[in-house]
């Protein structure tokens, strides 16, 4: 079955944990208040409620050049039925504290750039294992902070038509969508290694 809903699962789990890091944070209250939607998926740049504290937003997503061309993926029951491969994609994602509070802002960002650090990868999606879609992709997802250039930050925030807001940005990949076709029967192709160098000794 083709998981083409993985973008939406691995974005809310993403939110999901970065909610339990900030609700669990010992001595600090970021004002959660148990309500996950107070971390909104929309843009910071949008017309939000006053109890929204921050923005989990993916602004772009680009393709893992180096799984993109793949060969068929064979299945792992059945030797004769080959799997077209995933694609596979990188999310970026910008997180913006959005508290009038500027200190608390602060605090939220730090705490979140540590949850990162402290847990870099995602290993279930919906309380099930990550799938590898056919053995084309890892079975963990892999978070990690990227560091924007000065005018492209400045691009991003003026494609938002805002001014720069303080925010982190980070990515997680590979995200695999698996293909939707239907396995393809083809016989596995046979290496022959030739041998160099011998010949037949004679008596």
């Amino acid at each position: 079955m083709s998981n083409f809903s993985i973008i939406h699962d691995a974005t809310m789990q993403l939110r999901r944990s970065v909610f339990d890091a900030l609700q669990n944070t010992a001595d600090t209250d970021f004002g959660l208040s148990g309500d996950i939607d107070r971390i909104t998926l929309g843009s910071p740049a949008s017309e939000l409620d006053d109890n929204v504290v921050a923005s989990l937003y993916l602004y772009r997503f680009g393709i893992n050049p180096a799984l993109r061309n793949q060969p068929a993926l064979p299945d792992r029951n059945d030797a004769t039925l080959f799997h077209s491969p995933p694609l596979p994609l990188t999310l970026h994602f910008l997180f913006t504290p959005l508290l009038h509070d500027e200190p608390t802002n602060l605090l939220l960002l730090g705490r979140v750039l540590q949850h990162m650090h402290d847990e870099p990868v995602i290993t279930t999606l919906n309380g099930q294992a990550i799938d590898d879609s056919h053995g084309g992709a890892d079975m963990v997802l892999r978070r990690t902070p990227e560091e924007l250039e000065a005018e492209t930050l400045s691009g991003l925030w003026s494609a938002f038509n805002s001014t720069l807001r303080l925010a982190a940005f980070f990515k997680l990949e590979t995200i695999a969508i698996a293909s939707g076709l239907p396995p393809r029967q083809q016989s596995r192709t046979q290496l022959v290694t030739p041998v160099i160098g011998t010949k037949e000794r004679q008596r």
